[in-house]
């Protein structure tokens, strides 16, 4: 599920399925992208693609958050077409720099989500450590790509701890409204039995005191 929100709508990036079915026409052109117009472009190589990532990475610095998205759209038409093989060792490199700014992680992270066939286990500890961030928007965006279904397959530590995350954050009273809600949306996806209960719980309460509850109707 994905949250009716406005604040929302821009977090698009999770309601494209994981995994390759989500990028039939990838099967069948590995080699191209689609350009305007109809017109199929080559795939861009290694080199091209490095430079691609690493020109969006310095630019996602100067815009709002929301932008990110529209950023990370532009990146994946981009490398779509790809081979993940190529793709992989890019994005994995950049991750793991410790000076990358959290819009830099949100936009690597949220494209890899994109991109067929992403490594849900390693993106799972940067998800987590964005949910932890001081910066509402910014934890609000990695809740978002947390309802991903893809990570109902992580490990039980590994979903242990998102899951706590969560629900930590759905039910912090310091944090924005939409944040907390985000976080519950999220625990509900990912979570089996007492965690689903526990986030219904959490998004009822919460949209009783704002007088809606017809968001949490029929969950």
């Amino acid at each position: 599920m994905t949250s009716t929100h406005p604040l929302f709508l821009g977090l698009f990036l999770l309601c494209i399925p994981a995994g390759p079915a989500a990028f039939p026409s990838a099967a069948v052109q590995p080699a191209t992208v689609q350009g305007g117009a109809g017109e199929a472009h080559p795939a861009p190589d290694a080199k091209e693609l490095a430079r691609l990532i690493d020109e969006r990475v310095r630019a996602v610095e100067s815009v709002p958050t929301k932008q990110v998205w529209q950023d990370a759209e532009a990146l994946v038409a981009a490398v779509k077409g790809t081979d993940a093989a190529a793709i992989d060792p890019l994005f994995d490199a950049r991750l793991s720099r410790t000076d990358l700014s959290e819009r830099a992680r949100l936009l690597l992270v949220g494209t890899r989500l994109s991109l067929p066939t992403p490594d849900f286990g390693a993106l799972a500890p940067k998800v987590i450590e964005l949910l932890a961030s001081k910066d509402d928007e910014v934890g609000r965006a990695a809740a978002n790509m947390a309802a991903n279904r893809g990570f109902k397959g992580l490990r039980d530590d590994e979903a242990e701890l998102l899951l706590k995350r969560l629900s930590d954050g759905a039910k912090d009273g310091t944090r924005s409204p939409e944040y907390r809600l985000e976080c519950g949306v999220a625990l509900h996806v990912q979570g089996n039995g007492e965690a689903k209960r526990s986030a219904r719980k959490e998004m009822m309460e919460f949209q009783a005191a704002r007088g809606d509850l017809s968001f949490v109707i029929g969950m």
